[in-house]
């Protein structure tokens, strides 16, 4: 180290940390080069005043971006128009929003099973879809008190998790990860899970505030293409009901017209339709007429 200094030719040092979420980002250093310098109290102040700002800056710029980050995430699954779309951008925008490891996406299949249908991630991590995560048993062992919140795991052997959920969370090789719960409208519809596998890692608020952002943007997502679904299933059911009545409407003319020409044989199918009331009257006429 002292080689060093001599190489920079630095005679005095004074140095102070800049913390960024309660995190040390880096350091704020002055340097006297020429000759050798007795701090003074008052520029030892100055220099931890500016730290303080620098960090505050860092802090700003970063929830302007995630800010950013998360209007773009709902631009673009705005434009998505199934359940798959939505949650394959999803996990690949937040894999890069959180520089994790991975993002998946579970999907409940029943109260208790559910399997992986998205993720983004590393090349050389074995892939996750289509296996089985028991979340169920993990979400009531962390969240007994708060199953609304976000399961924030620094070190799966330092959670109190039991040796069989330990198991499941070393085979998709993870060591650290959030989990938070996605709502399709008021329904559970699966999880967001954005994880690190190389190493142990200290969640930020600023990091637990981001996913949760944008597990109610997916949930927003999710529910407008099952209402949307749902909107045009009534409305091909509504298609289906008007054709079923044209074609009765347009068998009770016929009837009608052979009626009309003498044949009073002829008898309307009766149903349980508005038209069916109508057929059951003129087969009453008819009757009444033979």
């Amino acid at each position: 180290h002292l080689e060093l200094m001599k190489r920079l030719k630095i005679k005095a040092i004074l140095l102070t940390p800049i913390f960024k979420d309660n995190k040390i980002f880096g350091f704020l250093i002055a340097h006297h080069c020429w000759k050798s310098h007795l701090w003074q109290a008052f520029e030892i102040n100055l220099l931890k005043q500016l730290a303080i700002q620098v960090g505050l800056t860092l802090e700003r710029v970063s929830n302007l971006e995630a800010h950013q980050a998360m209007q773009q995430l709902a631009v673009q699954l705005s434009e998505s128009v199934n359940n798959q779309n939505i949650c394959d951008a999803a996990v690949e925008n937040i894999r890069k929003y959180l520089k994790v490891d991975r993002a998946l996406i579970y999907q409940l299949e029943t109260s208790e099973t559910g399997s992986f249908i998205a993720e983004s991630g590393v090349t050389d991590l074995p892939s996750a879809l289509g296996n089985k995560l028991n979340l169920p048993v993990l979400n009531n062992h962390l969240l007994a008190t708060q199953l609304d919140g976000v399961i924030a795991i620094n070190n799966i052997y330092h959670a109190g998790l039991d040796r069989a959920t330990i198991e499941q969370l070393e085979s998709f090789k993870i060591k650290a990860c959030l989990i938070v719960p996605l709502n399709q409208g008021e329904k559970l519809f699966g999880y967001l899970i954005a994880y690190q596998s190389s190493q142990n890692h200290l969640w930020q608020q600023s990091e637990i505030q981001l996913i949760e952002e944008s597990a109610a943007i997916i949930g927003k997502a999710l529910h407008r293409v099952n209402h949307l679904f749902a909107t045009e299933h009534i409305s091909q059911q509504q298609l289906q009901k008007q054709e079923l009545l044209q074609q009765q409407i347009l068998q009770l003319i016929d009837n009608i017209e052979a009626a009309s020409s003498g044949d009073l044989t002829v008898r309307a199918e009766v149903d349980s339709s508005e038209i069916g009331t109508v057929a059951d009257f003129f087969n009453s006429i008819i009757e009444n007429l033979r």
